[in-house]
């Protein structure tokens, strides 16, 4: 099926790289420290089993959030969002009354509720493409491509609200 639009946007934040490699180092250390050079790791050191444990935890997480991305892509039936792990919806066009490109500042990463936008979808950045519906909700798909977003929806034939960016 040939898409009109489509991007995938994941963390690229140099601060979460940092922070995550900060996280990674201390169950790495701890099992050099305590399961091979036989050092206690710690004033009140975890048993073996559990350093090992807490250590598949952390590498766990820190998959989960290397993982996570933002995928959207529009062709002649709809939107699709999905946010892995979490989220994979389809919107159809017929469910879309318009469309603005919106600036609406930082709100955190992920899944978010706003009382001036609704639902927000958002990896990085501020801009999206809020999506009034038919039945009076609506939602905010964050986009680093607003300019292109906006041009495939025009495209589809979609009302692009004239206040947009």
């Amino acid at each position: 099926m040939t898409h009109l639009f489509e991007e995938k946007q994941q963390f690229n934040q140099w601060w979460l790289n940092i922070l995550l490699l900060l996280i990674a180092i201390i169950p790495t250390w701890g099992i050099v420290q305590q399961l091979i050079m036989g050092i206690p790791f710690g004033d009140k050191p975890m048993s073996d089993g559990g350093i090992l444990l807490f250590s598949l935890l952390m590498f766990g997480l820190i998959a989960l959030l290397k993982s996570i991305s933002l995928k959207t892509t529009i062709n002649k039936h709809g939107i699709k969002v999905t946010l892995f792990p979490f989220v994979n919806r389809t919107i159809k066009l017929e469910s879309i009354v318009t469309c603005t490109i919106v600036n609406y500042g930082f709100v955190g990463y992920g899944v978010r509720y706003s009382f001036k936008y609704g639902v927000i979808y958002n990896i990085s950045g501020k801009l999206g493409v809020l999506i009034k519906f038919t039945n009076g909700k609506q939602l905010v798909i964050g986009t680093q491509q607003a300019e292109s977003m906006k041009t495939a929806l025009k495209e589809l034939g979609i009302s692009i609200d004239n206040n947009s960016l």
